[in-house]
C-alpha cells in the first residue's frame, strides 16, 4: 500500500514539475513570436509611409502637369480664336477681291470707251488740223458776243479732252494699285492662317503628350495606393497577431502560476513531504532508469531489506502511539497538464476580387444609334464626335461614367484578355491614341477621322496592327 501511495505521489510530482518547466519555454516562444509580429508591423508601416511619400510626390507632379495642361488648353483656345479671326479676315478679303474685280472691269470698260473717243479726236486732228479748225471756228463768228461764245466752246472741248486723258491715267493707276493691295492682303492672310494652323498642330501635340502624362501619373498613383493598402492590411494583421500572442502569453503565465500554487498545496498536504520531495528529485533526475529500478526493487527485495521492513512493521505494531496511522488510501488528484496556448486562428484568405461583369447590351444598342455621325476633333455631342468623345458619350448614356480621353480610359479600365461585346478596344503605336467599342466577330465601332462613327475590322486593315489591349468598365 505504501509503495502504491509512493508511486502516485511520485507521478503527481513529475507531472507538476513538467508543467512548471514547460511554462518558461512556452513563454519564451510567445515572446519571440510577439517580437517578430511587432517587427513585421513596424516594417510594413515604414514601407507604407514611404509609399505615402511617393503618392504625395506623384500628386504634386500631377498638379503641376495638370496646370501645364490647363495652360496649353488656354493657349489652344486663344490660338483657335486667332485662327478663326484670320479665316474671317481672309474670307472678307476674298469678298473684297470679288467686288474689286467688278470695279476693275467697270474701270476697264470706261478706259476702253475713253480710248475710243481720244482716238477719234486724234484722227480728226490729223485729218482736219484741229488747232486751225478751232481758229476758223472762232473767226467765223458773226459778232463779238458770238466770238466769246465760240471761244468758250473751244475751251470746253479742249478741257474735256484733257480731263478725259487725266481720268484715263488715274483709272489705270487705280486699277493697278487696288489689284496689288488686294493680292498682298490675301497673301498675308494666307500666310497668317498657315502659321496659326501649324501652331495649333504643335499645341495639340503637346496637349496629347500632357494628357498621356496625366493618365500615366493617375495609373501610377492607383498602383501605389493599392500597394500601400496591402501593406497597411498586412501591418494590421501583424498587430492583431501580436495582441493575440500577448493574450496567449498572459494565459500561459497564469496557468504556470496556478500549477505552481497547486504543487505547493499538494506538498503541504502530504504526510512525508520532504522524503517524497527527495525521491521525486531523484526520480526526475534518473528518469526511466530510476523507474525501472523501483520496479525491480518491488519484485525482488533483498533479505536485509525484507528483514528491516519486517522489524519496522513489528515496531510499528508494538509502538502504535509513536507513529501516526497512515492516511486512508485515496486516489491521487490528477496532475493538471500545462495549458496549451490557444491556437491562433488562421486568417481567412482574402476572397479574389469579383470579376467585372461584361457590359450590358444597351452599350451596343446606344452605340449603333450614332452611325454616320461625322468626326470632329474635340467633339463630344451628337453633332460630331472624336473617338474618346464618342465612347464617353455612349457609356454615359448607358449609365457608366468613364474618363474623357482615350489614354485615361485605358488607364482606369479593368484589362481583359477575352473581350466581350461592349468592352473598349484601344489602339496606338506605343501609347494609346484611339479607342472604340468591341462588338464581337472581330469588329468594333468607333469615330474615325475618315468615316465618322462606323464599324471597322480588327482582323485586317489599318487597325489590326495597332491594337494595344481591351478594357472593361
Amino acid at each position: 500500500m505504501k509503495n502504491k501511495l509512493l508511486r502516485t505521489l511520485l507521478t503527481s510530482s513529475i507531472l507538476i514539475s513538467s508543467v512548471v518547466s514547460v511554462a518558461p519555454v512556452l513563454a519564451n516562444d510567445l515572446a519571440t513570436e510577439i517580437e517578430e509580429a511587432e517587427n513585421q508591423a513596424r516594417e510594413d508601416q515604414q514601407a507604407a509611409d514611404s509609399l505615402e511619400s511617393l503618392m504625395n510626390q506623384i500628386t504634386n507632379e500631377m498638379t503641376s502637369t495638370q496646370s501645364a495642361l490647363n495652360h496649353l488648353n488656354s493657349e489652344i483656345e486663344t490660338n483657335e480664336q486667332f485662327l478663326k479671326d484670320a479665316v474671317q479676315e481672309l474670307e472678307k478679303s476674298q469678298q473684297e477681291m470679288i467686288i474689286l474685280e467688278d470695279e476693275i472691269s467697270l474701270l476697264e470698260e470706261n478706259i476702253e470707251k475713253r480710248s475710243e473717243q481720244l482716238e477719234e479726236q486724234a484722227r480728226k486732228v490729223q485729218v482736219n488740223g484741229n488747232s486751225t479748225s478751232y481758229i476758223d471756228f472762232v473767226l467765223m463768228a458773226e459778232s463779238l458776243t458770238d466770238v466769246f461764245a465760240r471761244i468758250d466752246v473751244v475751251s470746253t472741248v479742249v478741257n474735256t479732252s484733257s480731263q478725259m486723258i487725266d481720268d484715263q491715267i488715274r483709272d489705270k493707276e487705280s486699277v493697278v494699285e487696288k489689284t496689288a493691295e488686294t493680292e498682298r492682303k490675301i497673301v498675308q492672310q494666307n500666310a497668317l492662317a498657315e502659321e496659326l494652323e501649324n501652331s495649333s498642330a504643335q499645341l495639340e501635340s503637346q496637349r496629347i503628350s500632357q494628357e498621356a502624362l496625366v493618365a500615366q501619373l493617375e495609373m501610377e498613383q492607383t498602383t501605389v495606393a493599392s500597394e500601400r493598402e496591402v501593406l497597411l492590411a498586412r501591418r494590421n494583421d501583424a498587430l492583431r497577431r501580436a495582441e493575440e500572442l500577448e493574450t496567449d502569453q498572459e494565459v500561459a503565465r497564469l496557468a504556470a502560476a496556478e500549477a505552481d500554487q497547486n504543487r505547493q498545496e499538494e506538498n503541504l498536504s502530504r504526510p512525508a513531504s520532504s522524503q517524497i520531495g527527495t525521491v521525486s528529485e531523484t526520480t526526475s533526475t534518473n528518469n526511466e532508469s530510476s523507474n525501472s529500478e523501483s520496479s525491480n526493487n518491488e519484485s525482488t527485495t533483498s533479505p536485509s531489506t525484507s528483514s528491516t521492513n519486517n522489524s519496522n512493521n513489528n515496531q510499528s505494531e508494538n509502538n502504535q502511539p509513536a507513529t501516526p496511522a497512515p492516511a486512508p488510501e485515496q486516489e491521487p488528484e490528477p496532475a493538471r497538464p500545462s495549458p496549451k496556448p490557444e491556437s491562433k486562428p488562421k486568417p481567412k484568405p482574402k476572397p479574389d476580387p469579383a470579376p467585372v461583369p461584361a457590359p450590358s447590351g444597351n452599350v451596343l444598342s446606344i452605340a449603333s444609334q450614332y452611325i454616320g455621325t461625322p468626326y470632329l476633333y474635340g467633339g463630344t455631342t451628337t453633332r460630331a464626335f472624336d473617338c474618346s468623345g464618342y465612347t464617353s458619350h455612349v457609356f454615359s448614356q448607358a449609365g457608366k461614367s468613364i474618363p474623357r480621353n482615350s489614354a485615361a480610359q485605358y488607364a482606369r479600365s479593368t484589362k481583359v484578355s477575352n473581350p466581350q461585346p461592349g468592352d473598349l478596344v484601344f489602339f496606338g503605336s506605343g501609347s494609346v491614341s484611339h479607342v472604340g467599342i468591341y462588338v464581337g466577330g472581330g469588329r468594333f465601332i468607333g469615330s474615325q477621322t475618315s468615316t465618322g462613327v462606323a464599324y471597322a475590322s480588327l482582323t485586317s486593315g489599318y487597325w489590326s496592327t495597332r491594337i494595344i489591349g481591351y478594357g472593361r468598365y
